[in-house]
């Protein structure tokens, strides 16, 4: 639960928000990769994040 997320959208009505995910590198090849979340609004506007990572 994110209450400090609640605490400054209290409008979404959603104490859930966030997330988590683990990603098991193992499984992927050596390499550089990307990682991009994309967020969704209540109006439809995007936010994107994104996190490059070097696989050895």
């Amino acid at each position: 639960m994110r209450n400090d997320v609640f605490d400054v959208y209290p409008q979404y009505g959603n104490k859930n928000s966030g997330f988590h995910y683990m990603l098991d590198t193992v499984k992927l090849f050596n390499g550089k990769y990307t990682l991009k979340v994309v967020e969704i609004g209540s109006s439809w506007r995007t936010n994107n994040q994104t996190k490059g990572h070097n696989n050895k």
